[in-house]
């Protein structure tokens, strides 16, 4: 198996998955206006990235989900 084939696996805490998640949303929404990668296999690996938490939260489908993530960005915030 080459490297570009085999899984690699990161552990978020479910806090900032959800921050990032809303972050990788709003860049695929704004047509990537707010990141600017420099090769298109980048663009490629942010939206696996997205693809990859969609799959695994519960948060992105709940009624509350902006209430969650302002929440989860309060926590996330040091000193508040």
């Amino acid at each position: 198996m080459s490297d570009g084939e085999r899984n690699v696996t990161i552990i978020l805490e479910a806090d900032a998955a959800l921050v990032l998640f809303e972050l990788l949303c709003r860049w695929a929404d704004d047509d990537q206006d707010n990141v600017n990668p420099q090769h298109p296999a980048e663009e490629l690996a942010l939206a696996r990235l997205l693809g990859s938490l969609e799959s695994q939260l519960p948060e992105p489908f709940s009624r509350q989900y902006d209430t969650l993530v302002a929440d989860a960005l309060k926590r996330l915030t040091p000193g508040d």
